[in-house]
């Protein structure tokens, strides 16, 4: 439906075969499917009356509820549309709402129309016979992207703000609400200063929940829910000057810190949860270690492979990693490019490389590699301790292969320094911290055992 006019005497028509045929006091009460699409319409654009308002606090969630209980499989095109429209047209009425309208009479709206778990979105599943039918999901994500857009985090967060005390959040009731919200959030890539706004105070408001309160049983699944869907909103590759990082900066403080009040509790669901946490954290840590700037090689038994390797590229799908180094002696061959980089193999295994890059297809078989290193897993979660950076020691001459030539006895390597040179900030490129030894750098790799 185009974004035309509606006159007041229409819009007051449409709400009131609404009310009609959800009235209470019919023995059933019906909802037609081209009647929520015009009357939520109309309320879209006729937000100016205050009959608008009024439909929405009476009827919006009752509509949301039943629209979003059909089955798809059980629909048409023509009835998919309407609900399709009807979705949109709701969050754009809401999103006319200033914060105290939105927060105090909307709250649970905003959670039915989010709630993953709505069979229009989810589809149904037969427990006698296995069938699974197919859910709309993807309407879901764009009702939450029309809310991002329209600022619906930012009325929010500022409703929050605006109130003291304890965080209205959190107050009785509405946490479940906010979990459906958070985990919709979470779905939808960028908003970052929106969400970062939103995080702080859910933060606030979860720091705030005493014991009595978290060690309920039902609570505490809740908790965890909470937490999963605030991993996955703060969550952040090795990259740290993606603007994504600022929100792991908040975030991962306050999980350690909440960890540790959980293990410190005296019941023995908060405990049993903190342990859960900790593994989790741990293994976070691991995948969050920011990449190295730059590495610096020295001692190599190839003396023209010693210098400073410096980050080229990172690959998100399938992890590859590469530093590169132009060496400034006179190496064999005019080698003009060498690479530290870490593959992907045809058997699906990761391995380090120090090679020579070739000029014409880098990061191939046609490259030549000098010594090389498996990547190794964390024996606490399975965990690649390696997509960060390569391997301080244990490294070991090539494999020799016909295109894979080492030139030099790889016993020569005896001693192999790493420096690891962080940036803090890309908006400071100037600053960086090294991990140093007292007096110097300290020999990370030392007197490597090598094959004969």
């Amino acid at each position: 439906m185009q974004e035309e006019e509606v006159s007041a005497a229409t819009a007051l028509a449409h709400w009131a075969a609404v009310a009609n045929s959800l009235c209470p006091k019919l023995p059933k009460q019906t909802l037609e499917y081209q009647a929520s699409v015009i009357s939520l319409h109309s309320a879209s654009r006729c937000m100016h009356m205050p009959e608008a308002r009024e439909f929405l606090d009476e009827y919006v969630r009752r509509m949301l509820s039943i629209i979003l209980n059909q089955n798809p499989a059980n629909l048409g095109f023509t009835e998919k549309n309407c609900i399709n429209q009807s979705i949109q047209h709701a969050m754009k009425a809401l999103m006319q709402l200033d914060p105290v309208e939105l927060f105090e009479k909307h709250f649970k709206s905003l959670s039915c129309l989010f709630d993953e778990n709505q069979t229009y979105y989810s589809g149904m599943r037969s427990n006698w016979n296995g069938f699974t039918s197919e859910g709309c999901l993807e309407e879901r994500t764009r009702a939450v992207e029309i809310f991002c857009d329209n600022k619906g985090i930012e009325k929010l967060t500022t409703y929050c703000v605006s109130k003291p005390g304890p965080c209205p959040l959190w107050a009785e009731g509405n946490s479940m609400h906010l979990n459906k919200i958070l985990k919709s959030i979470a779905v939808v890539d960028g908003y970052i200063d929106e969400k970062e706004g939103f995080v702080k105070e859910v933060l606030r408001g979860l720091g705030e929940l005493t014991e009595v309160e978290m060690k309920a049983a039902d609570y505490v699944d809740l908790l965890i829910d909470i937490l999963e869907s605030l991993k996955e909103i703060c969550k952040c590759g090795v990259d740290i000057s993606q603007p994504q990082f600022k929100l792991a900066q908040i975030f991962h403080p306050f999980w350690q810190d909440f960890t540790v009040k959980l293990i410190s509790s005296g019941s023995i669901l908060l405990k049993l949860m903190a342990w859960d946490q900790m593994n989790e954290l741990i293994i976070e840590a691991h995948k969050s270690t920011p990449r190295a700037e730059s590495y610096i090689i020295s001692g190599a038994g190839l003396p023209w492979v010693d210098g400073t390797y410096t980050f080229s590229k990172y690959d998100l799908v399938d992890q590859s990693v590469q530093y590169t180094y132009t060496p400034t002696g006179k190496p064999e061959n005019d080698v003009k490019l060498l690479t530290l980089s870490r593959c992907k193999m045809q058997t699906g295994a990761k391995w380090w490389y120090i090679s020579y890059a070739d000029e014409k297809s880098p990061g191939t078989d046609k490259d030549i590699d000098y010594y090389q290193k498996t990547v190794e897993k964390d024996k606490t979660g399975d965990v690649d301790l390696e997509m960060t950076g390569p391997p301080l020691d244990a490294w070991v001459v090539a494999s020799r292969r016909a295109n894979h030539e080492c030139r030099h006895d790889g016993r020569r390597l005896s001693r192999l320094q790493t420096e690891v040179i962080y940036s803090t900030r890309i908006t400071d490129p100037g600053s960086v911290w090294t991990i140093n030894a007292p007096g110097g750098c300290e020999p990370l790799l030392q007197n490597a055992v090598l094959p004969c």
